[in-house]
């Protein structure tokens, strides 16, 4: 075969195969939307937060969207979302905070600005976790912790888990689910920082931790409190 034809040949065959290597098909990018907390009727609390980036697991400090089935973890395919999970999570704690009127001013720590508290927190689950053949369940799963910027001395700690069901094993579906799971972690802390500054302010320091803790499907709070009375010697 002449040198020409065979290299004629040899494109021809290239090109009708379809296992060649390339680039990757470019992930869909999803939006995060949870619904915001209404405005408070309040006045908002006198006092500035900072609000921490959150630390999360290596698995799910990513813009993908992560699963779990069978005790295993993995990410939908061909699936991102537009940010990492703590970098997302933390912009839309900033927004219902906002949102929600109760604190005079709440920035994020990349903002530099001078503030009197501080949330730090951690993310413990952020994906859809499948139990069976039906649709999943998007979980979110928070522990935050309110510390004074001067002393750095915690007063107040918070611990929430959240859960929402999809509708269908879809995308959309699942999109809805973690929006929903989302809007109720973020109001839960929304209501949960007015409250920690002005009671450590009329007891004085130093305060003892208040933990709360928050679960999905029936999110409660529990207060503790002591109240002691003295009566006269008879």
């Amino acid at each position: 075969m002449k040198p020409h034809i065979l290299v004629l040949a040899l494109a021809a065959a290239l090109a009708g195969c379809g296992s060649l290597p390339g680039p990757a098909p470019a992930p869909q990018i999803y939006l995060l939307d949870p619904p915001m907390p209404q405005k408070s009727a309040s006045p908002a609390a006198p006092w500035q937060l900072s609000v921490a980036a959150p630390s999360a697991p290596t698995a799910l400090d990513t813009d993908r969207i992560a699963l779990t089935r069978n005790g295993t973890l993995d990410y939908y395919a061909d699936a991102a979302w537009t940010d990492t999970a703590p970098k997302l999570l933390a912009s839309k704690l900033v927004q219902a905070l906002e949102a929600s009127g109760g604190i005079s001013g709440v920035a994020s720590e990349d903002d530099a600005l001078q503030s009197d508290y501080q949330l730090v927190w951690d993310i413990r689950a952020f994906e859809a976790q499948y139990t069976g053949d039906g649709p999943p369940n998007a979980v979110l799963a928070v522990s935050a912790k309110l510390v004074t910027m001067k002393e750095r001395r915690v007063i107040g700690v918070k611990d929430l888990l959240e859960s929402a069901p999809a509708s269908a094993n879809a995308m959309p579906a699942i999109l809805q689910a973690f929006d929903a799971a989302t809007g109720r972690v973020t109001s839960d802390i929304a209501d949960w920082l007015t409250t920690l500054p002005a009671a450590a302010a009329v007891v004085g320091a130093p305060q003892p931790i208040s933990k709360t803790s928050s679960q999905s499907g029936d999110p409660t709070t529990r207060h503790r409190g002591r109240a002691r009375s003295r009566r006269g010697s008879r």
